[in-house]
């Protein structure tokens, strides 16, 4: 937890206590006349009650511990962005609107893909801090009313790469960052 959050829990608790301690510790003072509790003038604020100062205390203890457990009970996330880029190509004279293909995850992680009219894919992935999009990602699936899906295995993709398998679908790789061969898709 960060300094911040400490001072605000420490201030916090400081305007409560002080709070209910003077709340405890005042005398109300009773008007003569009128048997009432007395109430002090101030400029810009008007009348207000003796024991307003108090409460205002405490209220603001209150506020202040509400933002303290809003902004620092939260865990900061540890994700990083991750893209991949690649692309569809249709190798007949067939026009296919490539924006009509789903692009799914197994499994479902915090990720977005899409496909433009012209087959360029481009997937946004949210990845812990530490880890590979790999790692995150089981399997891409990509498929279209057109031709048969197309499945890519991350992992197994990544480790030809790295060992310098020609085969290997990954064309260039960056710190957070894949870009896959042209793909030929299979039309139905």
């Amino acid at each position: 937890m960060e300094i911040q959050c400490y001072l605000i829990y420490f201030f916090a608790a400081m305007c409560i206590i002080l709070g209910f301690v003077a709340l405890l510790k005042q005398k109300t003072y009773l008007d003569s006349e009128t048997g009432m509790p007395t109430q002090v003038e101030l400029p810009l604020l008007g009348k207000i009650g003796t024991n307003i100062p108090a409460l205002v205390f405490v209220f603001l203890g209150a506020v202040a511990l509400l933002v303290a457990m809003t902004k620092c009970l939260v865990p900061p996330t540890n994700e990083v962005d991750w893209t991949i880029t690649g692309r569809l190509l249709n190798g007949t004279d067939r026009r296919i609107n490539f924006e009509d293909a789903d692009v799914t995850f197994v499994p479902p992680p915090k990720a977005r893909g899409q496909v433009d009219r012209f087959g360029n894919v481009r997937i946004t992935a949210k990845v812990l801090h530490g880890d590979t999009f790999e790692n995150a990602i089981d399997s891409i699936e990509i498929s279209h009313a057109d031709f048969r899906m197309v499945d890519l295995c991350p992992a197994v993709e990544w480790t030809k790469f790295k060992n310098g398998d020609s085969t290997s679908k990954v064309e260039t790789a960056g710190k957070m960052t894949r870009k896959y061969k042209p793909m030929q898709v299979e039309l139905y």
